[in-house]
């Protein structure tokens, strides 16, 4: 993710290393070494835009809007907690429109945001593809991209498969990030973080649809070439070192604690049960308590140290379709498992 200083706030999403490169990669890395990597790459980038303003009193331009997305126009979420209603319209068959509102509940809660009010006060995000250049740092646990420019944009078609996203499988998400905001009350911090919310939101569909490794990625060779491709890179290792010297003997010898708490620390720094392959690549969770006690839908991926299992929290948020938002966390798995387990099959559910 990279901000760009436009005359509109702007963040892209620049295309990465492939699984495969980082591989590559981390089989020469050892301790904390590192690499780092430079190629120019493209980058979708979405920005809030005012033109959508040109557009309030234009009924003809919004129903058009409605008419093209493939569920009730638009979408509303209620936020019990924070007592808002989220909004969303998303015109199918695109990666170019997102229009999104955050009100507070009226006194009736029950009461939904008109569609008069969406199209006069709804946020416009529009998208455009860039030609950019990366700068990423991969460790054996990460890969983080440190710097980057965006110089020139062009004009190229998403694929047919790529163009629907069903992003309304997905609005929810949204709201863990943007709950706390109002869409008529945002300073440019807030601005920022909602267009960064946006473009991760669309690119993450983008990347689920399309991406390297997707198990629907159907595209032809041809098509797959925008989403995988090859460019001359420059990267360099980076080796931390702790150089030998008369003064560091000499304190390591004088106080041996020293000694000891370091040890300490490389121990618990290098006794992750997971490995540097490994990835939580979703977890789409299936518990309702009135049919089920089971939790499915964690995709998982790579190569663990240890046995390891999600612990989930039951004590969930209630959503609207009468399931729960439910939180999660890693850790090592208490019960036994053959050692043939611990290799994490892409694509496979874990309960």
């Amino acid at each position: 993710m990279l901000l760009l200083k436009n005359d509109n706030i702007t963040v892209a999403m620049l295309d990465g290393p492939s699984p495969s490169y980082v591989k590559e990669i981390r089989a020469e890395l050892q301790g904390q070494q590192s690499y780092t990597v430079s190629a120019d790459v493209f980058g979708l980038a979405w920005h809030l835009d005012t033109e959508v303003e040109k557009q309030r009193e234009n009924t003809t331009w919004w129903n058009d809007l409605y008419d093209t997305s493939d569920d009730e126009a638009p979408q509303n979420i209620s936020l019990y907690k924070e007592e808002k209603w989220l909004s969303t319209l998303w015109p199918q068959g695109q990666v170019d429109q997102f229009f999104v509102l955050v009100t507070p509940h009226e006194s009736n809660r029950k009461i939904k945001p008109s569609k008069e009010r969406f199209q006069k006060e709804a946020l416009e995000f529009t998208s455009q593809r860039l030609k950019c250049h990366g700068k990423w740092k991969i460790t054996p646990n990460s890969v983080n991209l440190i710097e980057g420019s965006c110089a020139g944009s062009f004009d190229q078609a998403f694929p047919d498969g790529c163009r629907h996203l069903h992003l309304n499988d997905a609005k929810f998400l949204l709201s863990d990030f943007v709950s706390d905001l109002l869409t008529d009350k945002l300073d440019e911090a807030a601005q920022i973080r909602f267009t960064a919310v946006v473009s991760s939101l669309l690119w993450s569909r983008l990347a689920a649809f399309c991406g390297i490794g997707s198990p629907v990625n159907d595209l032809s060779s041809n098509d797959r070439k925008q989403f995988e491709y090859h460019r001359p890179d420059e990267a360099w290792k980076t080796v931390t070192v702790l150089r030998g010297s008369l003064l560091l003997a000499i304190v390591l010898l004088a106080q041996p604690t020293v000694g000891f708490v370091l040890l300490i620390v490389r121990i618990a720094f290098c006794s992750s049960p997971v490995s540097g392959g490994f990835g939580l690549i979703s977890v789409l969770s299936g518990h309702r308590s009135n049919e089920s006690d089971i939790l499915s839908g964690a995709g998982l991926s790579g190569d663990a140290k240890e046995r390891i299992e999600l612990a989930f929290d039951r004590c969930g948020e209630p959503c609207d379709d009468g399931g729960e938002r439910l939180r999660f966390r890693l850790r090592e798995a208490r019960n036994s498992m053959h050692q043939t387990r611990k290799k994490l099959t892409p694509g496979v559910k874990y309960h």
